[in-house]
């Protein structure tokens, strides 16, 4: 019985603790390359970006570098398509040629057995050229993005104003613009 409270209560334990971290995970954004524009116009330029709620984290120059939101201007990010589609093209033909031996069932047009072990090194050869290509246009396609904007601060324009305003007789209208700086 003893155990079987323990067992329970180490379960309920976990799942607290996988759904405290789940909740911490969803609430920083990671990214692969990131580069920031700090507030003075200097440039940082790093990898391994987690934007929180307040705070920017970066690998800059071997180095883990955090800047708060209130000094940072722009935050430009890389996702980092580049894995996951080498690994998709990858997988993808490794999954065709696999198809493929099984739809042979194990022999060639003209009747001779396949050899498994030539097959699957030319698998494995096919599978690594499809992930360097997958790789290339993952680069390709990855762009940078805008992930953060700071809020306008302080703006020289404070207020604008449109009045249009008929006269006495309404034959006519008068129209002002009013800026206020």
């Amino acid at each position: 019985m003893r155990r079987k409270i323990i067992g329970i209560l180490t379960v309920v334990f976990l799942a607290v603790l996988v759904t405290a971290f789940a909740h911490e995970e969803a609430l920083a954004q990671k990214f692969n390359r990131v580069k920031v524009t700090l507030n003075n116009g200097m440039t940082l330029e790093g990898k391994d970006g987690v934007l929180t709620s307040d705070a920017l984290t970066l690998m800059a120059d071997r180095t883990a570098n955090t800047q708060e939101l209130s000094n940072i201007r722009l935050i430009m990010a890389k996702k980092g398509t580049a894995g996951k589609l080498a690994l998709l093209s990858s997988c993808g033909c490794g999954a065709i040629a696999l198809g493929a031996f099984a739809a042979a069932g194990g022999e060639l047009s003209n009747g001779e057995e396949i050899n498994t072990g030539q097959y699957m090194f030319g698998t494995a050869v096919w599978m690594a050229v499809f992930a360097g290509a997958g790789w290339l246009i993952g680069n390709a396609a990855d762009d940078w993005q805008i992930v953060y904007t700071a809020p306008a601060q302080n703006s020289m324009l404070k207020s604008i104003k449109l009045y249009a305003v008929p006269n006495q007789d309404n034959s006519e209208l008068s129209i002002g613009l009013c800026c206020r700086f």
